[in-house]
């Protein structure tokens, strides 16, 4: 039964196209291309908090990148390993945040080192 549900699931992924199967997905990468084509001809220094395995560095090739997460990734990619408080004061001016609020208890409080650690508070981009 297991084979004939694997074969299943294939086939629905050839039929349907990503954008319906993972629209979650899909429209966080496409709100993270909008975000990068406005801001990376600015320049500077931006920080994803939550980074994981740093998906998102390849969109904002023309700012400095640097991430943060609570633990290192496999390819030990992670600038700042630990909880928001470990970033340095007014440092980068972006904040991304993508799928990490929802996992905190006090994402206020998430939110006041985002402005702690931001050189204009105004450029904090989150989506959930």
């Amino acid at each position: 039964m297991e084979i004939k549900e694997n074969k299943l699931v294939n086939f629905y992924f050839k039929i349907f196209p990503e954008i319906i199967i993972h629209n979650h997905t899909y429209r966080l990468k496409h709100f993270v291309k909008e975000v990068s084509e406005e801001y990376c001809s600015k320049g500077g220094k931006i920080i994803d908090i939550g980074a994981g395995t740093c998906q998102y560095k390849n969109y904002f090739k023309n700012l400095q990148y640097f991430s943060q997460d609570i633990q290192n990734n496999q390819q030990e990619s992670i600038n700042y390993v630990g909880e928001f408080e470990i970033l340095p004061s007014n440092r980068f001016n972006y904040v991304l945040c993508t799928q990490v609020l929802e996992h905190l208890k006090d994402p206020n409080a998430a939110f006041k080192n985002f402005h702690f650690c931001s050189r204009i508070p105004r450029d904090i981009l989150a989506r959930g």
